[in-house]
């Protein structure tokens, strides 16, 4: 996964991250798109959209792209819950799937596949079509992040032991020590 010192890739899955924008949900929330700019910055930092790419994004794009967040994230918060989905969810998550028009290529050098997006329809239909994967082929991977506060979905890849945190070095470790703390 991408790493960047602005935003967090731990969530094992493109639509994960994106959902992850927001982070500690389950306290005080920290919006980390704050506006399209940041968008921007987000969609180049994760690899869907091209480096070199001039996104044009108006509001009504930026909004776009918030709804699909939240929507991911309440379909991943229903599945990590045990709960179905809203019919008006999954719609809305197919609706934007269908907006990816970018076709994956092979990379001769990397053996890598690349599809970065060039608009933010397509980088916001990579987004969708990583959730349709995440959800469809590993919602029983699905966690939630056992700090109070935190509250982030993220993949297990269900090797040993279930993971209790999103990350160790930051969830596990406030964890920890509040433990720790406590006993002392």
């Amino acid at each position: 996964m991408p790493q960047s010192p602005e935003f967090r890739f731990h969530h094992g899955s493109l639509a994960l991250s994106f959902a992850g924008t927001v982070g500690d949900r389950a306290s005080t929330p920290i919006e980390r798109l704050g506006d399209h700019h940041a968008l921007v910055r987000w969609l180049k930092a994760s690899g869907v959209a091209a480096r070199g790419a001039h996104l044009e994004i108006n509001r009504q794009g930026f909004e776009s792209a918030l709804a699909l967040r939240e929507t991911i994230w309440r379909i991943a918060d229903a599945i990590a819950n045990d709960r179905t989905p809203s019919k008006a969810d999954v719609a809305a998550l197919n609706l934007a799937a269908k907006k990816w028009y970018v076709v994956p290529q092979l990379d001769a050098k990397t053996l890598a596949t690349t599809a970065a997006s060039t608009s933010l329809d397509d980088a916001l239909g990579a987004i969708a079509l990583s959730a349709i994967d995440t959800f469809g082929r590993e919602r029983e991977h699905l966690r939630r992040c056992n700090l109070d506060e935190c509250g982030a979905i993220f993949l297990d890849p269900g090797t040993g032991r279930p993971r209790k945190w999103c990350t160790m070095e930051r969830c596990g470790n406030r964890a920890k020590v509040r433990a720790f703390r406590e006993r002392a």
